[in-house]
């Protein structure tokens, strides 16, 4: 009988566009502090920059991400003083409601640099003064819809020393405005014209949609590499209707330990987690409660052994040779803990002369830990 006992999942309620957003802030926010973390210390100054920041409070009374990170920097002194906060609604009632919210804050008063609150109406043209300006930068964009947004526009945010770039793309409406000539021109200035041109060319040969979702989400990360990134990643938000792709919320960053971080905040984000593996996804339909077959790390070791066949590598270098993939530091730990256990690779130092990790149950895996794969033959 197949033993189930292990897996363990993360099933949640029926999801509603609240919580969807509050899935959006729980990444975002997270991020910020982990961000602020290594670039606002030792003195320095670092900043946080909301291109489209909305009013900071929705009409229900919840607090949007602005509000959110303005009371993160309230409650620690050394945000306080070296976080500078600029937030950009281009609606000019917008702004003023987000003024209004902004001063509302308990505590913003105290901080050194009073929070920026401007009503630009963001376009691809700003690209050269943001790439420009913008410096040891997290910068949000959280438009409605996608106007005003495009790759371009991002690709130059992130080009600043130190800048980290999170934004919220809209895909269903992307997508079918591919599909019409007449949408041509925003679909130009979204991408770029000549790489919208070549998304097209390629997009006619593909008739399923999950190739066609991951040929859009390629032309932008491939974009994102042009600027410098590493590795972007993206977390999907399914419809209820038939799992199709609502959104992706897409990451970049020139530093391989903001991928590192990101990774970990995604994979704990994901609507279902197997063995500690996430979905990388928000997907309301995920309270069936069905079962995998395998469990979560099966495909990650599978993949270790063909990649690195006869290969010795240390875990530090085999996580960075990894970064492409969907998969933590503490993924690839655990299967290859298991792979250790199972006698099918071999580490240095060994599991026994390796201490425990917190809770006594798994051994560590030191970064300079020697990793020897065995051949396909030998599998």
């Amino acid at each position: 009988m197949l033993e189930l006992s292990s897996y363990v999942f993360r099933l949640n309620p029926k999801f509603n566009e609240g919580q969807k957003k509050r899935k959006k802030q729980q990444i975002a926010v997270a991020y910020f502090e982990s961000y602020m973390n290594v670039m606002a210390r030792h003195g320095r100054t670092a900043q946080y920059a909301d291109l489209f920041a909305g009013p900071g409070v929705y009409d229900n009374g919840d607090k949007s991400v602005p509000i959110l990170i303005c009371e993160r920097v309230v409650a620690d002194e050394r945000l306080r003083k070296n976080v500078r906060l600029w937030f950009n609604e281009g609606d000019p009632d917008l702004k003023e409601r987000l003024v209004q919210n902004v001063a509302k804050v308990p505590g913003v008063s105290t901080l050194t640099h009073p929070p920026s609150v401007t009503a630009i109406v963001i376009t691809t043209a700003l690209a050269p003064k943001l790439q420009s300006r913008l410096k040891a930068t997290f910068v949000f964009a959280d438009p409605c819809g996608y106007k005003g947004l495009s790759v371009p526009l991002i690709s130059a945010a992130l080009k600043g020393f130190g800048n980290d770039c999170l934004f919220f793309f809209n895909y269903n409406r992307v997508n079918m405005k591919l599909g019409y000539p007449v949408m041509d021109e925003s679909i130009n200035e979204f991408f770029g014209t000549t790489r919208a041109q070549a998304l097209r060319e390629e997009l006619k040969t593909i008739s399923s949609p999950a190739r066609r979702e991951q040929t859009v989400l390629g032309a932008i990360k491939e974009a994102l590499k042009d600027a410098g990134a590493v590795s972007p990643l993206a977390f999907a938000f399914r419809t209820r209707d038939g799992g199709g792709t609502s959104h992706h919320l897409v990451f970049a960053s020139k530093e391989s330990k903001g991928v590192t971080i990101m990774k970990r905040l995604m994979n704990q984000a994901s609507s279902r987690i197997v063995d500690g593996v996430g979905s990388w996804d928000f997907d309301p339909r995920s309270t069936d409660g069905n079962l995998e077959l395998f469990s979560g790390l099966e495909e990650i070791k599978q993949r270790l052994l063909a990649v690195f066949a006869g290969r010795e590598i240390t875990f530090r270098d085999l996580v960075a040779e990894e970064l492409d993939q969907k998969c933590t530091d503490s993924n690839f730990r655990d299967a290859l803990l298991e792979l250790e256990r199972d006698g099918i690779i071999l580490c240095d130092p060994p599991a026994e002369l390796r201490s425990f990790q917190s809770g006594g149950q798994k051994r560590t895996m030191p970064a300079q830990t020697i990793i020897r794969f065995p051949t396909r033959t030998n599998l």
